[in-house]
């Protein structure tokens, strides 16, 4: 599958987070299993990495979009009049959404964009995975819609470590997925740039302009990606296939 061609190397790095025992990885991220991140720690991580954006990439723009991640896109081209504010109403608008946590003991809600690596989530039926997050505890039927990430419309999670493949196994929910049937609580491993999905769309961005680039040298050009199914989620071809 394609998603793992572009990933799998890019994972190498921080495949083992969720194969670690919970104690271990509590240490790593300097949390709490139960009480979360302290609120001046987690401030400090947020001013280091930055929100929890995923950027605007240099090279592909797109027009002609629907925006709203109940459309799909309609059209790439490799020119830069793609501006961060159509890329965040496209990528970036769900994550913007009010989020549960809890910190310094306390249930607390903050901005999609807020969170950081080491907060303790809580999801529920509907939420947008707001970045790549390890399951430590959940409903005994956590379903998700990971259609952009792996073309499975359902798959089954659980705080179980089930495969050694950080792609494959239950624990880990990836960014930009959605919550269709249960609930779960997570740590946050990656947001923002350091993402899954994040790697996959600069990696599959910069294959299709070199490929493309290098057949058309002499002359501007457009990249047309038929339209997919209408699922409630952003895909595209060049994403999936």
């Amino acid at each position: 599958m394609y998603f793992e061609r572009c990933c799998n190397q890019e994972l190498d790095d921080k495949s083992q987070e969720h194969l670690l025992d919970l104690s271990d990885l509590i240490k790593l991220l300097n949390t709490h299993i139960e009480y979360g991140l302290d609120e001046k720690f987690a401030n400090k991580l947020l001013n280091l990495d930055g929100k929890n954006k995923v950027t605007l990439p240099s090279k592909v723009a797109i027009s002609e979009l629907e925006y709203s991640w109940s459309k799909f896109v309609k059209r790439i081209v490799t020119e830069p009049k793609w501006t961060q504010n159509q890329w965040d109403t496209l990528v970036n608008s769900k994550i913007k959404n009010i989020y549960k946590i809890i910190r310094n003991k306390k249930i607390c809600y903050t901005s999609g964009w807020c969170l950081v690596r080491g907060d303790l989530i809580l999801l529920q039926r509907g939420d947008f995975v707001p970045a790549d997050i390890r399951v430590i505890s959940c409903d005994s039927r956590l379903v998700v819609n990971n259609l952009i990430a792996t073309k499975h419309s359902l798959e089954i999670k659980s705080h179980q470590s089930t495969s050694n493949n950080f792609l494959k196994t239950e624990n880990i929910l990836l960014a930009n997925t959605q919550i269709v049937m249960g609930s779960c609580r997570g740590l946050i491993l990656q947001t923002g740039n350091r993402t899954v999905f994040s790697g996959l769309v600069k990696q599959a961005q910069n294959i299709l302009y070199d490929s493309y680039a290098s057949q058309n040298k002499n002359s501007d050009f457009q990249l047309k990606v038929e339209p997919m199914a209408d699922h409630g989620m952003l895909e595209t071809d060049f994403l999936l296939n």
